[in-house]
């Protein structure tokens, strides 16, 4: 009886430190995967920052361009520049009517 009390007891040892060794891998691979995801989102975070600068950087360098070309250039010149431009991000026009009270307050 005292055998049997004790083969229980060492069996009941046994199964507790297998549950605790198996709980303590799967904590140690839920550590691991933590780790290798957020080593991820830091190198995708990393890429994507560097992306942006780097973009930041060309159109920095894009616009120092145009201000150099329009640097000694006159400023009714540059006005019509301007106004080019904005005429070129208008929408269309598909008719335009004229009335005569149109006219009359323009003069």
């Amino acid at each position: 009886m005292e055998q049997r009390g004790a083969n229980a007891r060492l069996q009941a040892e046994l199964t507790a430190a297998a549950e605790t060794a198996a709980a303590e891998a799967g904590a140690a691979r839920t550590r691991t995967a933590a780790a290798t995801d957020a080593d991820q989102v830091r190198l995708t975070g990393a890429a994507e920052a560097e992306r942006v600068r780097e973009l930041g950087l060309a159109e920095a360098a894009g616009e120092a361009a145009r201000v150099a070309a329009v640097r000694d250039v006159p400023g009714d010149v540059l006005g019509a520049l301007a106004l080019r431009e904005l005429a070129a991000h208008l929408p269309e026009i598909g008719h335009l009517t004229i009335t005569p009270d149109v006219l009359t307050s323009l003069g």
